[in-house]
């Protein structure tokens, strides 16, 4: 499966969709807007997430100024195996672009989907993407996500993940950012329902002139729930790395299991992190946890491979690879972690 927008725009001859499961929808926004069958409920879910909730400026933007997007309802008990990928590709030509892409995806109980957001630029350029994306994931139900940020190092890159989740589902969502002058992932994320799980990694690796952001707000409004968050830095040149995630348990939240983790790897001098990871609490039988590092190459590592003839470029190179593959390998596609470790071991 395959969707591919150009400048936000949806391209239907260049889009790929096999076989659509009964009862569902898998294509265009601004189609499901114009259908008397699917316009009601995506207009209600929009301004369901909208109302009261979110505090990101830039949504509000998105939903003054989307056209188009993708948009996804899977009835109850389907289940998709293949991924789909949604590819945005940018070419502004002579002129400078906005771009407000809006993403709806409803997946009602026990039903299962993989998503592949991938924004590309082949041929750079200076625009704006301001993207949103809303994930309402039903009873027993499972998604997994994983979005490639490979903009132009001229573009600006501001995105807003929201996730409400139900009773015993699961959403896993891994981020890679790439590209990009500045760039800015926001997730908002809502246990809704008891025993509900929500699993996030990102990976970041800015460099010369370029800012990359990653804020997470975790919301444990239901109890028995578990939510995990590994986020990993690699810093070049001049780069600049921001993480700032949230975890916030209710005081009906008891059993809560939640923890984060971010980890930066400098490999300049003249790189830069800010790191505010936070927990705050109101129940009071929950295990949180929270932790940063930041720091350089293990020296005991890199002699200890050093010792055993290996030039130490590619040394440096395969100590960098262990500290990303974690992140990596999360994703549950083979092929895109596959590209994912080309890319890797071609840009460290």
């Amino acid at each position: 499966y395959r969707l591919v927008f150009i400048n936000g725009h949806y391209q239907a001859e260049l889009s790929v969709l096999p076989s659509i499961p009964e009862g569902a929808y898998i294509g265009s926004f601004g189609q499901a807007l114009l259908s008397e069958q699917w316009a009601p409920l995506a207009i209600e879910q929009l301004n369901q997430f909208l109302d009261g909730r979110i505090e990101n400026p830039f949504c509000y933007l998105n939903q003054a100024m989307c056209t188009d997007g993708a948009f996804f309802f899977l009835p109850k008990d389907t289940r998709i195996e293949e991924p789909i990928q949604v590819i945005f590709i940018a070419s502004p030509g002579s002129e400078k672009l906005v771009m407000h892409p809006r993403n709806l995806v409803i997946v009602e109980a026990n039903s299962s989907l993989n998503i592949i957001e991938s924004f590309i630029a082949p041929q750079g350029g200076e625009y704006w993407t301001n993207v949103a994306t809303s994930f309402i994931v039903g009873e027993g139900a499972e998604v997994n996500h994983s979005k490639v940020q490979e903009e132009s190092k001229k573009a600006w890159h501001i995105a807003e993940l929201q996730v409400e989740l139900a009773k015993t589902s699961l959403f896993n969502s891994g981020t890679f950012m790439f590209g990009g002058g500045t760039s800015r992932h926001e997730v908002e994320a809502v246990l809704a329902g008891p025993d509900a799980k929500c699993e996030l990694a990102g990976l970041y690796m800015p460099d010369t002139d370029q800012r990359m952001v990653n804020r997470i707000f975790m919301d444990h409004a239901s109890e028995h729930c578990e939510s995990h968050q590994l986020y990993k830095g690699i810093l070049k040149g001049k780069g600049v790395g921001v993480f700032n995630g949230k975890i916030f348990v209710r005081e009906q939240s008891q059993k809560t299991d939640a923890y984060q983790t971010n980890n930066t790897l400098f490999l300049s001098e003249d790189a830069e992190v800010y790191v505010k990871p936070q927990l705050e609490i109101f129940a009071d039988d929950v295990k949180c946890s929270h932790g940063a590092t930041s720091g350089y190459l293990d020296q005991s590592a890199l002699f200890y491979i050093l010792s055993r003839g290996i030039p130490k470029e590619d040394a440096e190179r395969l100590l960098t690879y262990a500290f990303a593959s974690e992140v990596i390998q999360k994703s549950k596609v083979d092929w895109l972690r596959e590209e994912l470790e080309v890319y890797l071991q071609s840009e460290i």
